[in-house]
């Protein structure tokens, strides 16, 4: 009885200690809000939290929604493209980019539907293009489904949807304090491994600009305990997926290691408006990694569909 309360205490101190480091590094890095970090774009309110985004160009709007731990940032190189065409609107969701950081535990699939169903209200944009990234695809996917009135096409970018296999960093993050212990790493050497290993083909397109731009969003304050919300977020939506009805390009990087290119085959097979487009020598950011063929492809699509 007495080892068993020796190691309960050990296990408590261990569990508190994590807690007190994590606190300090996260507190010492998050120390700005999103106005002054952000060079370009503008706010709005948005159900009270301060919305960030980046509004570009006349014509058909299209809704560009980033992936999990990303930010608008990732759009950077189709913006000024599409925005010859397009009145372009790429968003920093809630908890993530320069957007608030509220610890409000409004982060489930609904609530970020509602986020963004405000947001559009509130720019007044009765209908759009949905185009989607990675975790944003399937955002994009849910919006389409729950009020398909409101969206006349989606694109979706190496997009989750389908039930994932085990996720290791998800499940720590699921693991009080551990998690929170885990993400007080995610600094520019972190994120460089990430981006040149798992996320580019081509490591070398992971310059000191595209390092910034990733990186610049976690010093803002709530933003680790932001990250943490993924532990809410239901990213399988597989038994709905049959029932989109949008045209829907598909756009996928061969190379993709997060997400293998076999499942843009499954989207392609149970979306029956669809048209899949593969990118060679590509990664899991085809819009960041081959801009100029991502662009042409989806200017072709909206133009002529």
């Amino acid at each position: 009885m007495y080892l068993l309360l020796i190691g309960f205490l050990l296990i408590f101190f261990i569990f508190v200690s994590f807690f007190a480091l994590s606190n300090y590094l996260i507190n010492s890095r998050e120390s700005y809000t999103g106005s002054p970090l952000s060079n370009e774009g503008d706010f709005i309110s948005v159900g009270g939290v301060n919305t960030h985004y980046i509004r570009k160009g006349r014509g058909n709007p299209l809704l560009l929604i980033h992936g999990i731990f990303s930010s608008s940032f990732v759009w950077h190189k189709n913006i000024n493209t599409l925005s010859r065409n397009f009145d372009v609107i790429a968003i920093d969701l809630k908890g993530y980019g320069y957007s608030d950081k509220p610890a409000d535990g409004k982060y489930s699939q609904k609530d970020i539907r509602e986020f963004l169903t405000h947001f559009m209200d509130a720019l007044r944009i009765n209908k759009a293009v949905l185009i989607g990234h990675s975790w944003g695809g399937g955002i994009a996917m849910d919006l389409a489904l729950s009020c398909p009135e409101r969206f006349e096409k989606l694109v979706l970018i190496d997009s989750t949807g389908y039930k994932l296999k085990f996720s290791s960093l998800k499940w720590l993050l699921k693991i009080p304090c551990l998690g929170q212990f885990v993400l007080t790493f995610f600094d520019e050497k972190a994120v460089g491994r990430i981006l040149k290993h798992w996320v580019f083909f081509n490591p070398s397109l992971v310059t000191g600009e595209e390092l910034q731009g990733w990186i610049n969003p976690y010093y803002v304050k709530g933003a680790t305990l932001a990250a943490l919300e993924i532990r809410k977020i239901n990213f399988n939506i597989e038994d709905r997926i049959k029932y989109l009805s949008h045209p829907t390009l598909i756009i996928w990087g061969k190379e993709d290691k997060f997400l293998n290119v076999e499942i843009s085959k499954k989207f392609e097979r149970d979306i029956k408006n669809s048209i899949l487009k593969i990118i060679e020598d590509c990664g899991h950011n085809p819009q960041e990694e081959k801009p100029e063929e991502v662009n042409k492809i989806i200017s072709e699509f909206i133009l002529s569909h």
